[in-house]
């Protein structure tokens, strides 16, 4: 991805056309790639045309782009293998399948998918040389993960999204594949893919990845929200079907002019978006602006991004200055992602920066975005920078959600300088989250002691602040405070609702 960029900004600069051109010129490749690929062709421009989901993605520099070329290389050459099993079929499968692992984790579904549309493949060991070539390839990346626990994994199977059930989110997401396969498209294609007898394992195999990448998806809203262009795989194997199977529905009149239609409103969209004026709720503008009015307040000094990795990484490139830190403290899943902040982070430790946050917090005033007086965003620039977010606080037992007990705390100093804890210094405190956000936070009762570099101190007979419970948190985590507002540290939750 980065590379892929690299390669654009080099030809046309650092700059939005710089970024994507690398992805519009590859998803033309790809449009090339199909047209030599599939016979007969009736109705593929008009496709290409009239699917929102390729007018929406093909332009934005995002991991689907290249995700989408590598399933096609993929598909083909898995149907190239089924053809000829030959040694340059069989390496090439293999480099198919770690570059599509590579690209994106989302690979390991097609994989699967394919797979399980043909259990002859389990029977043949050129099919597992294949798969044993491509895990050697793949090898270097499986190694970081074991040296860094599975973080990454982790972090997509378990800690992402990890909501109760909402039954807006199925909605939404159903509602959203509609649209961007259109409705004039996706609905009589979900009546017929379910009634087609494939003609060929690889037909087969498109049918499987046709509806199981869509239905995987959607079962994941029991769990949070489901991105719509998650299922972007499923693209190919919709054009598939629609080039060698279901070509007498374009024919149709109706759906003709409906389609060419919808290409002509997609493509004044496109034009209409890239030459818009000012004040329009459009998030390059809005982001521009935004960027801008902080870099003002900022006036030379280091902005500071709490909690939003995406304003950060927008403001920087809009911002054209330097690149922001973000205080990223509810990644606790993604160490990597947290060392690299928080070496950033340390590097600003007694400068005067200027925090700013898209939710208020502590002193923050209301910062002003021209053209935009309905964007809250949340400033406030401090003489001496002062975070501690690498300060661990652990409990030493259990402690009940709903009750007052007493209970004990370690607190390790990971850095490299004595850490004071006490009223006139840094306080240790418990803070509420109701909603998503935290809410409120009580100090502890600590005595002033210091804790050296690298070492620990514990602290017994503790109590959970009764104000905390008078309106009962959706979780507590503990915090560190001083001249900020306390942010949780990087350290588990430690209570939620009806648990311990």
């Amino acid at each position: 991805m980065a590379l892929w960029i690299r390669a654009g900004t080099l030809l046309l600069g650092d700059t939005a056309l710089g970024i994507r051109s690398g992805f519009v010129l590859l998803n033309g490749l790809l449009v090339y790639l199909l047209w030599r690929w599939w016979q007969p062709r009736s109705g593929l421009v008009l496709l290409l045309f009239a699917l929102p989901f390729l007018q929406v993605y093909t332009w934005t520099a995002t991991p689907d782009a290249l995700l989408l070329a590598a399933s096609l290389l993929f598909l083909r050459q898995y149907q190239q293998f089924l053809a000829r099993s030959s040694a340059g079929s069989v390496l090439l499968l293999g480099v198919s399948m770690a570059l599509l692992l590579y690209v994106k984790y989302h690979g390991v579904l097609l994989i699967l998918l394919i797979w399980a549309s043909n259990p002859r493949l389990a029977l043949k060991s050129k099919a597992w040389l294949a798969v044993v070539f491509g895990l050697f390839l793949y090898a270097p990346h499986l190694n970081w993960q074991w040296a860094h626990g599975f973080q990454t994994l982790t972090y997509h199977l378990s800690a992402r999204s990890p909501e109760p059930y909402q039954l807006r989110h199925t909605l939404e997401f159903v509602l959203n594949q509609l649209l961007l396969f259109h409705p004039v498209l996706l609905l009589p294609a979900a009546r017929r893919i379910f009634q087609l007898k494939a003609i060929s394992p690889f037909e087969r195999a498109m049918q499987f990845v046709l509806v199981g990448f869509p239905l995987f998806f959607l079962c994941m809203t029991a769990k949070g929200y489901s991105e719509p262009h998650w299922t972007y795989i499923a693209v190919l194997p919709f054009l598939y079907f629609y080039i060698q199977r279901f070509s007498d529905i374009i024919d149709q009149k109706w759906v003709k002019h409906t389609l060419w239609a919808s290409a002509a409103l997609l493509l004044t969209l496109r034009i209409f978006i890239a030459f818009a004026p000012a004040g329009l709720p459009l998030e390059t503008q809005r982001y521009t602006a935004g960027a801008k009015a902080a870099l003002q307040i900022a006036d030379g000094h280091p902005l500071v991004w709490a909690n939003t990795y995406q304003h950060a990484a927008l403001s920087a490139f809009y911002g054209k200055q330097y690149h922001p830190v973000v205080l990223a403290y509810n990644r606790k899943s993604r160490p990597n992602y947290l060392t690299l902040q928080e070496a950033a982070l340390d590097t600003l430790q007694g400068k005067k920066v200027c925090i700013v946050a898209p939710f208020p917090f502590w002193q923050a005033r209301k910062l002003q975005v021209p053209d935009y007086p309905d964007w809250q965003l949340e400033c406030l620039c401090v003489d001496s920078f002062d975070f501690l977010n690498r300060i661990r606080i652990d409990l030493l037992e259990p402690l009940a959600f709903d009750t007052l007990a007493n209970f004990s705390i370690k607190i390790e100093n990971p850095y490299p300088f004595e850490v004071k804890i006490g009223p006139k210094a840094h306080f240790i405190a418990m803070a509420a989250y109701r909603g998503g956000w935290l809410q409120e936070y009580k100090a502890l009762p600590l005595p002033e002691t210091s804790i050296a570099a690298g070492t620990t101190r514990v602290y017994r007979d503790l109590k959970i602040p009764a104000e905390l419970l008078q309106k009962m948190p959706d979780a507590l985590f503990f915090c560190v405070a001083g001249k900020h507002e306390p942010f949780p540290l990087n350290s588990p939750e430690i209570l939620t609702t009806g648990g311990r």
